[in-house]
């Protein structure tokens, strides 16, 4: 834990004996693996076990905002409980429909992670999601929005939003609203049987 010499003892950093005022002590000196060439805890990771007959194995710290790539996080939105659903799990994962990049520092651009529109994954942050880059077909792209005068909802008819499965959704015209869109072969704004529509 200590090196000495003719002008007295300081801490042996990388030595793998923690000693005050090191944080860390991982037996090395390398920087990036979660304790600093200073025996310093790096920002994102956390370190523990070290003890007379071993040294600190460090780990990412998920669910401090921090994306650690190297601990093998794929995001880290800054939420320890928050359940799945907003793109980054409560292990540091990252959930299919939704894109989670960070910036130099491993923070979320935005602060979450976005929704992939037009992937045909239905997700939080989507008003729907028809899997395609078109729009008039009820399902604005890139807003993922649904367009005036359609109705759209999960392909798997849960009618739970955001599905309960991430699905595609199934969007279709709006009869009777007197503007003929998608499949409808006629719309005269009413839906009165008998004159002509």
């Amino acid at each position: 834990g200590f090196k000495c010499d003719e002008t007295g003892c300081s801490t042996d950093c990388g030595d793998g004996v923690r000693v005050f005022p090191e944080e860390c002590d991982d037996n090395n000196t390398l920087a990036g693996d979660g304790c600093s060439a200073g025996c310093l805890v790096e920002e994102g990771w956390y370190c523990v076990g070290s003890t007379d007959a071993s040294y600190d194995v460090c780990s990412g710290l998920c669910g401090d905002g921090v994306r650690v790539a190297d601990a093998g996080e794929a995001c880290d939105d800054g939420a320890w409980s928050r359940s799945s659903g907003d793109g980054c799990t409560d292990t540091c994962e990252e959930e299919v429909g939704f894109d989670c990049q960070t910036d130099a520092d491993g923070r979320l651009i935005g602060g979450k992670c976005q929704p992939i529109c037009g992937d045909g994954y239905w997700v939080l942050g989507e008003g729907c999601d028809d899997g395609n880059d078109v729009n008039g077909d009820g399902c604005s792209y890139p807003q993922c929005e649904q367009e005036d005068g359609w109705g759209c909802s999960s392909s798997a008819g849960s009618g739970q939003f955001p599905p309960v499965v991430t699905d595609p959704s199934v969007c279709l015209p709006t009869c009777s609203d007197g503007k003929k869109r998608g499949f409808e072969e006629c719309d005269d704004g009413n839906t009165d049987n008998g004159d002509g529509c």
